[in-house]
Formats: C-alpha cells, structure tokens, sequence
C-alpha cells in the first residue's frame, strides 16, 4: 500500500507516479518497498494504477465486524476513467491485513470485464456491499465478503484500473467512490 508518498483522494491513496519507473530515476527505496510489497512488478500509470484504502468514508479503518457500501455513480460519471479505444477494465479486490486474499471468502474481488457484474440499477449506479453476509439480490448489487472477524478483524481495497484515462494515472483527480459504513 502506499500511505505516505502517494495522493490521497476520498479516503482511497493513489500510489506515487513514479511507481514502476522508481529504478528508472534512481528511487530504489520506492522500487523496493512498493514493489517487494505489492508484486515483483508494477506497470507505469499509464498503464495501470492500483489505488488502495484501509480506512471508511470517516477516516476508521475497514473492520470485518463491520458492513459498507460503494457507488460507482449513474452515467458512468464516477466509474473508473479508461482510455477510449483500449481494452481497459478496473476490478476491486479485498485483502486481509497479511496482504493474502480473504481467506474463506466466497467473493474477494468484482471487475468490469466479468458478464457476471453488467447489470447495473435503475438509476445506471453499481454498488458494491462490504460485509460478512451475503445481501439479498438486487439488480446492480454486489458483494465483497469480508474476512471472518473471529480470525482477521482488518482488510483492504484496492482498486486497480488498466488503461487508466489521464485523470486517474496523471494528474490522479478522478475520485473513487467512497467508503461508506452502514448503519
């Protein structure tokens, strides 16, 4: 993850731009740290971006003992930017504080390329629920399943976009929907 050094925007941390060309520049702090962590290869933001979040819409961090939502809004207006004429898609993924998928988790991860996850609701919004149970369907509904709280009480997001449009691997101004706890 990278706290610290990235962008931060609606609670989501943008990892720094120069991730995977930090040895290109001579940053091999970056290139270990990040990398080492994350995978032993980044693509450059214009290729990709992996913005990622520990922490809700408050500023609290994610609990399994908890349940949330996010809106990926109507019209397309805050779904991921992709470079037209790409074959571009974004996911999102849940990870347990050992940096591993959730383990005993049904569903870990949605993306847009999945037919699976094309419905959206009436008003054109997808929303993804957070939490341990499974939600009643509803039409542009989806789950994350997070970590049983007996053995992992923490997780993460991250949100990776390939083929990211200009204001996401750039200037990194597209704002990722929030986090938001359920009462």
């Amino acid at each position: 993850m990278a706290n610290g050094r990235g962008k931060q925007v609606n609670n989501w941390n943008y990892p720094p731009l120069d991730l995977g060309r930090a040895g290109y520049i001579g940053d091999y702090i970056t290139r270990s740290a990040l990398q080492a962590l994350g995978g032993i290869v980044a693509n450059d933001p214009n290729e990709a971006i992996y913005p990622n979040s520990t922490v809700d819409s408050n500023g609290d961090e994610l609990s399994s003992t908890k349940s949330y939502s996010m809106t990926f809004g109507s019209n397309g207006d805050t779904f991921p930017p992709i470079v037209s004429g790409f074959h571009g898609f974004w996911s999102v993924t849940m990870y347990g504080s050992d940096y591993n998928l959730v383990i005993g988790s049904d569903n870990y991860t949605i993306n847009s390329l999945d037919p699976k996850y094309q419905e959206l609701g009436a008003d054109g919004t997808l929303k993804i629920v957070i939490q341990r149970t499974r939600p009643a369907p509803q039409k542009g509904v989806y789950w994350l399943q997070t970590p049983d709280p007996t053995q992992a009480a923490t997780f993460y997001l991250v949100l990776r976009v390939y083929a990211p449009g200009p204001e996401a691997s750039a200037t990194q101004t597209w704002k990722p929907p929030l986090i938001i706890p359920q009462s």
